[in-house]
């Protein structure tokens, strides 16, 4: 008969041979990030991982944060500089995430970030409130080409998918993509407010964030952006609609920098079993989300990546061009006699321009080499036209006596048209401030010889 001492001991050794083995899967203590506001997309996918990972039992405890704020660049500056090699910590971000770190010229990039794997993949839809006159896709169509500007999209973060996919719908539908009335929320309990509010004309987002508010009765559904129509969901596709919109969302989850082969490995299994689980696989039938799951390695070769930052040599050679035409202005203005006491006189005009260019080539030549200009469409030569066309402007009218205030002011007015600004009538009130003030400075004060015209007569 084996003794109360040996058994005990028997016990006390496999307690302790237990104790030195590997940590079984429920130890994991996680912390997911979802760098949005509660209530969106990525809050949701989070607090999906959160419930899955826990009710399958891959993890202890799953704590779900959220960091909000301009698409996710907030949230993702956070957690590559807070969490670096932390192997228990995590981010959820997508899509949106992509445009947003461009638009906002992120100095963190998704580049940084270690891939643990690609999750689900949504299906974007348009939404009114169930009081709008507008009742179906086409009739919010003929609104957007009656008048783009009157028509107000709420959506997610400034260049994400509900962004882009405003402007595939008015592009599509044959109205002004550039012009779209696109407003911006960081999280979908903002957004659904301000729809559900009347404060906007219609909302865009995943299917799943709108489904309850849809179900209940105080949402309408105009469409869904899938190519066919999605099984026991009772909503029209765009396309069937005449409207030819495709897209998809997807949504991901990272690991921070930093994380040694060991760690990358351990939250990607967890990570496994959690899309394996029927506990997940519960969640994807609730939500309406298709199931795409990538291993790191596919995750980090799909990953999309934002357009990386290169010298901008044709605004580099601008910036060249145009300090050039400085020099030039210089020098010639130095043959010019001096006739005051300033030493200036008719060379006044030119070195006031010349300056204005060398401010205006610094200015090109520090966006060009950090390649913050935006891209410009090719072939396109109504920039160079309008800037041309200011110059003869300014030629003419200082040849026809018209004086340094209007023939500035004209240069000013064309060469802000040229990048891209619409608002004329208020670059004309402001141009004429400006040369007025400079005007006087020179003339009054300096005693500089300026070409003088009825304005100016009139000081």
């Amino acid at each position: 008969m084996i003794s109360s001492h040996v058994r005990l001991f028997g016990a006390v050794v496999a307690l302790l041979l237990g104790a030195s083995g590997p940590a079984p899967a429920q130890q994991l203590e996680l912390k997911l990030m979802a760098p949005a506001a509660p209530g969106g997309g990525w809050d949701q996918t989070a607090r999906s991982m959160q419930q899955a990972l826990v009710a399958a039992g891959v993890a202890r405890s799953v704590q779900v944060t959220n960091v909000p704020g301009a698409g996710g660049s907030v949230g993702i500056a956070q957690f590559v500089n807070g969490a670096k090699g932390d192997g228990n910590q995590m981010m959820v971000n997508g899509f949106v995430m992509v445009g947003a770190l461009a638009m906002n010229k992120s100095p963190v990039t998704l580049d940084q970030v270690t891939p643990i794997a690609r999750l689900t993949e949504e299906i974007q839809v348009i939404v009114v409130p169930a009081n709008s006159p507008i009742k179906t896709a086409q009739d919010l169509a003929a609104a957007v080409k009656a008048d783009i500007a009157k028509v107000t999209f709420a959506g997610g973060s400034a260049g994400g998918v509900d962004h882009v996919m405003a402007a595939l719908f008015a592009g599509t539908v044959g109205a002004d993509a550039k012009k779209i009335n696109y407003i911006p929320f960081s999280g979908g309990g903002e957004s659904l407010a301000a729809i559900l509010g009347g404060k906007v004309t219609a909302g865009i987002s995943g299917l799943s964030e709108y489904d309850g508010q849809i179900k209940a009765g105080k949402l309408r559904a105009l469409g869904v952006t899938s190519a066919n129509r999605l099984p026991g969901v009772d909503i029209p596709t765009f396309k069937e609609q005449g409207i030819d919109l495709v897209l998809a969302n997807w949504r991901s989850v990272v690991a921070p920098p930093g994380i040694t082969p060991e760690q990358r490995k351990v939250l990607s299994d967890a990570v496994e079993k959690m899309v394996k689980s029927d506990a997940w696989k519960e969640i994807l039938k609730q939500k309406g989300w298709d199931r795409e799951v990538m291993t790191p390695d596919s995750a980090a070769d799909n990953l999309p990546r934002e357009p990386a930052r290169r010298v901008d040599r044709a605004g580099v050679v601008i910036a060249a061009a145009l300090a050039a035409l400085a020099a030039v202005l210089v020098w010639d203005a130095s043959k010019l006699p001096a006739t005051t006491m300033y030493g200036m006189g008719p060379e006044a005009m030119p070195v006031v321009i010349a300056i204005g260019l060398v401010i205006l080539a610094v200015g090109n030549l520090f966006d060009a080499l950090r390649g913050n200009l935006p891209p410009r469409e090719s072939m396109d030569p109504k920039p160079v036209l309008l800037i041309i066309g200011g110059l003869a402007l300014l030629i003419a009218i200082i040849g026809l006596g018209g004086g340094f205030i209007l023939a500035t002011s004209a240069l000013f007015v064309t060469t802000s048209a040229a990048f891209g600004r619409r608002t004329i009538m208020a670059d004309t009130a402001i141009a004429l401030v400006i040369t007025t003030l400079v005007y006087l400075a020179f003339d009054k004060l300096l005693t500089l010889s300026l070409p003088a015209g009825p304005l100016e007569r009139l000081l």
